[in-house]
Parts: structure tokens; C-alpha cells; sequence
């Protein structure tokens, strides 16, 4: 018997999903999703908030530096 419910699809299936819809196109998107099949969803969060983080912080870090 599997520990998985059967109406949770894998991140595999959600990511082709995704890439279908046009979701995954752009790099970012990929960079911040990559640890989405962490075992846990706190987890899986905590990588994503992280990397939206570091994303943002570069982002905003080079915007900051032009208006200065």
C-alpha cells in the first residue's frame, strides 16, 4: 500500500501540466519551483520562499541601486 492519496498528483505530473499550460517557460519559473518534491510541504514552502527571496532581493537590490 502506497503512503500517497490518490487524489494528490505527483510534481511531476504538475510540472508537465504546468510547462503545458505555458506556466514553465521562463527560467525563473523553474528556478524558484526546483524544490518543489521536497518530502514535506513545509519544506517544499520554505525552498520556494527562499529562492523567491533571493530572487527578489537581487531584483530589488539592483533596482535600489539605480535609483540611487
Amino acid at each position: 500500500m502506497t503512503s500517497e492519496r490518490p487524489d494528490v498528483a505527483s510534481v511531476e505530473a504538475v510540472r508537465e501540466e504546468l510547462r503545458r499550460l505555458g506556466y514553465l517557460d521562463r527560467g525563473i519559473d523553474r528556478f524558484v519551483l526546483a524544490g518543489a518534491g521536497a518530502p514535506s510541504a513545509l519544506r517544499a514552502c520554505a525552498r520556494a520562499a527562499f529562492r523567491v527571496g533571493l530572487a527578489g532581493g537581487a531584483l530589488f537590490g539592483l533596482a535600489g541601486t539605480l535609483a540611487a
